[in-house]
């Protein structure tokens, strides 16, 4: 194969932002010889969602990706996001998983990591009396989680030029969760979501590590006979701008028990993958459990 060095033409003039192709070439070539030889290594590949199947049609968490997180109240999209960070941070020791929270309170956040941890219900962390039988399982959990490397932001006014202010610098950084897109907007202004996206897809690729952004949808599609979201749910309303170009994977969340209690199974969730940069799309089969605010796989 000849090299693709590039060897300086001094008949074009000096250029200050924009560099020939040759030596970005040659390092994907090296990238790509390097992943056929280590196909193991898990640098080569995203970051696990903590869910087999959902990273079986997205690939994982890849660097540099914005992936949306979009569902009506009450869905669980705060709980996904939750049960992702304690599962990436727990299986990746050494990483360093960073929640902003602008909804919820730091408390509340804790809450749901140790239930979805221990599988002791968030009632009875909230103001109930564990069973002696609970302590053990409570007590690992709680060491689980001191022990990784969970951040918790719950400024509730901070912007996304705040959140680059103070990822920047920060060593080990595996993957950055924020909620919501419409408070970091501050508004529903479709400028503004579009500019917030955008910037938090320019952090992605400053940071070369993925950021997982969570947002509410529209009330309209509650007056569909399917109800399940689509792609155009945020792709064509005004309040939303151009949040979808920005972003390279979105998934939704839809429980059918939540609009009806004659439900088959209470428990089943589906996560829908409506883009994927990477690949496909389809629907991922997701276990819920309400009590212990906790997704797993199917």
């Amino acid at each position: 194969m000849k090299s693709t060095e590039h060897t300086e033409n001094t008949g074009i003039s000096q250029l200050k932002g924009a560099q020939h192709i040759g030596p970005g070439l040659s390092q994907m070539l090296r990238d790509i010889t390097y992943r056929s030889e280590h196909p193991e290594d898990p640098e080569n590949k995203g970051i696990s969602s903590g869910f087999r199947t959902l990273d079986g049609v997205i690939g994982g968490l890849r660097p540099s990706d914005l992936i949306l997180i979009g569902a009506r109240p009450g869905m669980g999209k705060t709980s996904l996001a939750v049960n992702i960070a304690v599962k990436t941070a727990i299986a990746n020791k050494d990483s360093k998983v960073v929640f902003f929270s602008l909804d919820e309170p730091r408390e509340k956040l804790i809450t749901y990591m140790l239930a979805s941890q221990s599988r002791i219900p968030v009632r009875t962390l909230d103001s109930g009396v564990p069973e002696p039988t609970q302590l053990q399982s409570l007590s690992e959990a709680a060491e689980a989680l001191c022990s990784s490397g969970i951040y918790i932001n719950a400024d509730p006014d901070i912007t996304a030029e705040g959140i680059r202010s103070e990822l920047t610098g920060m060593s080990g950084l595996s993957l950055v969760i924020t909620d919501s897109l419409q408070l970091l907007a501050g508004g529903q202004q479709a400028d503004r979501s579009t500019e917030t996206a955008r910037r938090l897809k320019s952090l992605a690729r400053e940071l070369r590590v993925p950021v997982i952004v969570l947002s509410g949808l529209p009330r309209h599609i509650e007056r569909r006979e399917d109800k399940r979201p689509v792609i155009s749910d945020i792709a064509d309303l005004r309040s939303f701008g151009a949040v979808e170009q920005y972003s390279d994977v979105v998934l939704f969340l839809y429980r059918e028990s939540y609009y009806s209690s004659s439900a088959d199974d209470p428990h089943s969730c589906e996560c829908i993958v409506a883009k994927n940069s990477h690949g496909g799309t389809g629907t991922v089969s997701l276990r819920w459990d309400e009590q212990f605010r906790r997704f797993s796989s199917v």
